[in-house]
C-alpha cells in the first residue's frame, strides 16, 4: 500500500494514476524527453569545447537537464514517483547553478556532482521502472537507470579524474538514455490509446 493523498492506495492505483497522469502530460513527456536528448547530443559532439569551458558547459548542461526533469515531474504530479523526478530536476538545477557561478572550484567538483547526479537519476528511473513493471512501458525505464547508475559510479571511482573530454561525453550519454525513455514511453503510451 502506497499513501498518497491522504489516502491508502494499493500498488495497482498508484500504477494508473501514474499512467493516467502521463497520459494527460504525454506531448510536454515527451517534449522534455526531447530536450534532454538535444542537450545530450550537444555534449556528445563537443567534448572540446566542454573540455575548454567544463565547469560552465557542465553546469549549462545539468541546469538545462534539470529544467527539464523538474518540468517532466509536474507531468505526473500527484503520483509517487513525482517526488523522484522533482528531486532529480532541482538536484540537477542546483548542481548546474552552483557550477555556473563558481568555476574556479574546478572539475574534481564537477566530477563528483555529475557522479552524485547520474546516481540520483538512476536510482529514481530504477524505482520507477519497478512501480510500472506490469506494464510494457516499464522496459523503457531500465536501461537509462543502469547506464545512469553505472555512469555515477564510474565517475565517483575516480576513472575520469583529469580526462574532462570524457566527462562531457558522460554526460551526453545520461541525458540521452533518460530523453530516449521518455519519448519511448509516450510514444508506447500514443499507442495504448490508439488501440
Amino acid at each position: 500500500m502506497i499513501l498518497g493523498g491522504g489516502k491508502l492506495k494499493s500498488e495497482e492505483q498508484e500504477l494508473n494514476a501514474v499512467v493516467a497522469v502521463i497520459r494527460e502530460n504525454k506531448a510536454l513527456f515527451a517534449l522534455c524527453g526531447v530536450g534532454l536528448t538535444i542537450a545530450g547530443v550537444v555534449a556528445v559532439f563537443f567534448p572540446f569545447f566542454s573540455t575548454l569551458t567544463i565547469n560552465y558547459m557542465v553546469g549549462v548542461v545539468l541546469f538545462a537537464g534539470g529544467v527539464m526533469t523538474l518540468l517532466g515531474s509536474f507531468t505526473v504530479r500527484g503520483t509517487g514517483p513525482f517526488f523522484g523526478f522533482f528531486l532529480a530536476g532541482t538536484v540537477e538545477i542546483g548542481a548546474g547553478l552552483f557550477l555556473i557561478n563558481n568555476p574556479e572550484i574546478g572539475t574534481v567538483l564537477v566530477t563528483f556532482s555529475a557522479g552524485f547526479v547520474f546516481l540520483v537519476s538512476g536510482a529514481h528511473q530504477i524505482s520507477m521502472a519497478m512501480a510500472l513493471k506490469k506494464r510494457p512501458l516499464s522496459f523503457w525505464l531500465w536501461p537509462p537507470g543502469a547506464i545512469n547508475i553505472a555512469l555515477g559510479l564510474v565517475i565517483i571511482s575516480g576513472f575520469l579524474e583529469g580526462r574532462p573530454i570524457l566527462l562531457g561525453v558522460a554526460i551526453g550519454i545520461n541525458f540521452i538514455a533518460t530523453g530516449g525513455a521518455m519519448i519511448a514511453i509516450a510514444n508506447m503510451i500514443k499507442i495504448e490509446d490508439e488501440i
